[in-house]
This record gives C-alpha cells, structure tokens and sequence, in this order.
C-alpha cells in the first residue's frame, strides 16, 4: 500500500503541470486564437500555462507545439495576445473597418517538415516552395 501511494506521488510529480484542461474563470485565457492553429480557441481542447498567462487552444496538441517554440516567439505571442493582436485576429482600424490581423512583415513560418499531399519529408524531391498568404508560410 505505501509502495502504490509513493509511486502515484512521484507520477503526479512528472506529470506536466503546464497543461490544465478545465480553465476556471480566474484562468480565462487571455488570447482568442490558438498561436498554433491562428483559428478561435475551443474550450473542449484545454489551456496551457506561460508565465503565470493562460493561453487557450483549438486542439489539444497545440499545448505542445506551443511549448516547443523558443521563448521569444512565446513571449511575442504572449505580448500580442495580451494587448489583443494576437494573429489570426481581425482588428478594427482607426476608421472603424476592418484592418488585417498584422502587418505584412509580419512572418509565420511553415510548422509541418512532410508534405500534406505525398506524405513525404519536404526537401526530398527538391528545395520545397513556400509562398506567404495573409502573413504565413504555405
């Protein structure tokens, strides 16, 4: 009995506590879109914790590529989000319509290192082509 208790402490003790998958109210995410996905954050898919910031998510493997971005990327997220920017976005300009959701040096590099169509590793048939639309790799 000990022995279970002991192992099922040191298991919690491992289990990541940046994920949390039932935000309360206090945790509102302060971001509208998921820095990965850059479409409207689903309650169902969880948060994660940054710096004391909760960030909202579309999918649940979000929360991963998320932390596996360098800290300035995340931190620049974080900035966006918190002034809400975050990309993705649709913002109102001074004039009341519609503005682009950043600016156009504004750059999101491609995520995926396999093709979506053939399913092989980009570069095996060649230097692969990218082209930016509305601000991120394709």
């Amino acid at each position: 009995m000990l022995y279970c208790s002991i192992t099922l402490a040191l298991g919690a003790m491992l289990v990541p506590a940046t994920f949390a998958h039932a935000a309360t109210a206090s945790d509102k995410p302060i971001n509208a879109n998921c820095p990965i996905g850059k479409e409207p954050i689903v309650p169902s898919a969880g948060t994660i914790e940054y710096e004391g910031q909760t960030i909202g998510l579309c999918c649940p493997g979000c929360g991963k590529a998320f932390l596996a971005w360098d800290e300035s990327r995340r931190d620049a997220f974080v900035a966006l989000a918190m002034r809400g920017k975050e990309p993705g976005q649709v913002h109102q300009d001074s004039t009341g319509g519609s503005a682009t959701s950043q600016p156009a040096s504004v750059s999101f590099p491609y995520p995926l290192d396999t093709c979506i169509v053939s399913g092989e590793k980009l570069g095996s048939m060649g230097d692969p082509v990218t082209l930016k639309h509305e601000g991120r790799e394709i």
